[in-house]
């Protein structure tokens, strides 16, 4: 093979400047990842906390490295295998806090530390990486000109709150509870609140019990004024969580156009103005529309917020307060500023204004004030009447009815300022179009499902099939594990939850709202009865077997990844402590999925 000529090596460079001069963020470097840290705000509380850790792990030899390539893709910092170059995780710049070079401390002399905060989380994570070929600097320095190019106009800081700020409060996880989430399996007293593949942020706390337990307790519960409260604080808190990701989707729309703006800037050939680049992005943001119903969500937030203080942990509620602000702060400007003023309802309770008053730093209070008086004014205080809120949400999802029903305006008076709440007037806990996730439940006989022996009997009516819409993944022994597109038989729907059948004889309750009507088309026994079959795990079952049961239950990528080498026997076999090593955020998540799947064998 004859070597390059000089002219040839010199264009080969030449061609090189110019792409690195065209995409000054893009940049590919090999790392081995060590190990990711949660603050917890208590042993956990800075990065060199972290890496004190990190150096406890190492002595033992409890460190499990691996090396892959981190590169910047748009908006995301992009962690990739090495051999496969199948993506491991992703990270949106606009969450990254804080980068950090540790140099010489430790065996591991090149260390990147990267800081993370994402809404949905229960604290901060700290990445930590080896630097090897390209130094820990260097990759700091890249990272943080690209945060900057990232944001725009707009503070990256301002996309997460302070990690200072965070670093006093006790932190957890769920998508949200007010207790640790990991302990335990779901109370009999009540039912857990929905959340999704990503991690619950709030769930309920909870015990192992036995259904006959769960029969016995439930005249008391019905009678507890204590058990009423709970299960209002769920609900209230099943509703944040859907406020908090409709929030999230829809921050990280508007991030997605400002972050483009630069990339389409870079293609063509004509510079364009400053102000002929911010009437381009604003003709791409959201639709007005979403962005009132954003603020909508926004104002209902700090109502629940207010209402859940001193019951949340792991963040506390004025570490959400500082979320919201910082998506408030983000957005805003990005859109005429006459609009905020007119978003009167659903108008602050007394106790949102008493807690912004108290957790907001200067330069978020002006951003409040300037929002317009049916920001600051509580709706004891408004001098009028104001529409109720009713809230929509992106995936179809209906708010529970209240515990207590509002008095209905029709009948008693006219809408006043005090009526300002989201829910429409009508019957509690028997609306179908209600979620029941949070409403108590009634002392009538439960299915132990999901069983396999044969049902018993019910009143007699006509069959009715019904199709899933979404999946649902059985979190106890009375509910039923159901896929998309999967055919049911409804046994029994009395009750806030739905008995259903499946085509393998077993039943359990599932949530009416995931269900839909099946197509008279469809109305042969043989369509009725889906047969496509679960994803299911047993101790025979292959590791591609296991990998797909493990993308089943919407666990993350680098989760699947890790686990899914394992045989059916081996995952199985593994304690909480040793999943914990291998996949230390979502360890909860798949051992308490196990125990459901052992508990069937």
């Amino acid at each position: 093979m004859s070597r390059p000529s000089g002219r040839s090596i010199y264009m080969q460079r030449k061609e090189y400047a110019e792409t690195l001069t065209k995409n000054p963020d893009s940049f590919q470097v090999r790392v081995e990842h060590l190990f990711i840290c949660e603050l917890d705000g208590q042993e956990l509380r800075t990065e060199d906390d972290c890496v004190t850790k990190l150096k406890e792990l190492d002595g033992k030899g409890r460190l499990w490295p691996q090396e892959m390539i981190l590169e910047i893709k748009g908006a995301y910092v992009v962690l990739c295998d090495i051999e496969t170059k199948a993506e491991l995780d992703s990270i949106p710049l606009t969450s990254i806090v804080k980068t950090s070079a540790v140099l010489e401390s430790c065996a591991y002399n090149s260390l990147l530390v990267v800081t993370v905060q994402e809404v949905r989380r229960r604290g901060p994570q700290v990445f930590m990486f080896q630097c090897e070929e390209t130094g820990a600097e260097i990759i700091k320095a890249d990272l943080d000109k690209a945060m900057r190019r990232g944001g725009g106009d707009i503070e990256p800081r301002r996309m997460t709150p302070d990690i200072s700020r965070q670093s006093t409060t006790s932190f957890r996880r769920e998508r949200f509870s007010p207790v640790q989430q990991e302990e335990n399996l779901p109370s009999a007293d009540y039912v857990a609140p929905q959340w999704d593949s990503r991690q619950p942020d709030y769930r309920p706390d909870s015990r192992p019990y036995s259904p006959q337990e769960e029969m016995s307790n439930y005249s008391d519960f019905q009678d507890s004024d204590m058990a009423m409260q709970r299960a209002e604080m769920e609900r209230s808190t099943d509703i944040f969580n859907h406020i908090l990701t409709d929030v999230e989707i829809f921050g990280g729309r508007v991030a997605r156009v400002m972050n483009a703006a630069p990339e389409k800037e870079n293609k063509g050939k004509i510079k364009l103005s400053k102000k002929k680049k911010s009437k381009s992005n604003a003709s791409s943001l959201p639709h007005w529309n979403e962005y009132v119903a954003f603020l909508q969500k926004m104002k209902y937030g700090f109502n629940l917020l207010a209402q859940l203080n001193g019951a949340l942990s792991n963040p506390s509620a004025d570490v959400y307060v500082h979320i919201f602000f910082s998506f408030l702060g983000n957005t805003v400007p990005l859109y005429p500023q006459d609009l905020p003023p007119t978003v009167t309802s659903p108008l602050l309770t007394d106790e949102a204004v008493r807690l912004l008053n108290q957790v907001l730093d200067p330069q978020e209070k002006d951003l409040w004030m300037n929002l317009g008086e049916c920001w600051s004014i509580p709706r004891s205080s408004w001098p009028g009447d104001v529409d109720p809120y009713i809230p929509e949400f992106y995936d179809g999802w209906r708010p529970p009815a209240p515990l207590h029903s509002p008095p209905d305006p029709q009948r008693n008076h006219p809408l006043n300022r005090n009526n300002s709440q989201r829910f429409p007037p009508g019957p509690v806990n028997n609306d179908q179009n209600y979620s029941p996730r949070a409403t108590v439940q009634r002392s009538e006989p439960r299915s132990n499902g999901p069983m396999r022996s044969p049902p018993s009997q019910y009143p007699t009516e006509p069959p009715l099939y019904m199709r899933v819409a979404y999946n649902f993944s059985a979190r106890n022994m009375q509910e039923l594990t159901v896929t998309q597109g999967e055919v049911v038989q409804v046994v029994q729907k009395s009750r806030p939850w739905w008995l259903v059948r499946n085509s393998r004889n077993e039943e359990g309750n599932v949530p009416p709202n995931i269900l839909e009507q099946v197509e008279n088309s469809e109305s042969s026994e043989e369509q009725r009865w889906d047969s496509r079959s679960q994803v299911t795990l047993d101790y025979n079952s292959t590791p591609a077997e296991v990998k797909a049961w493990l993308e089943s239950k919407g666990l993350s990528r680098i989760t699947v990844s890790s686990l899914g080498v394992l045989t059916g026997r081996l995952l199985l076999g593994m304690s909480k402590e040793e999943i914990r090593t291998v996949c230390p955020e979502e360890a909860g998540k798949v051992f308490f999925q196990l125990q459901g799947v052992k508990s069937q064998l």
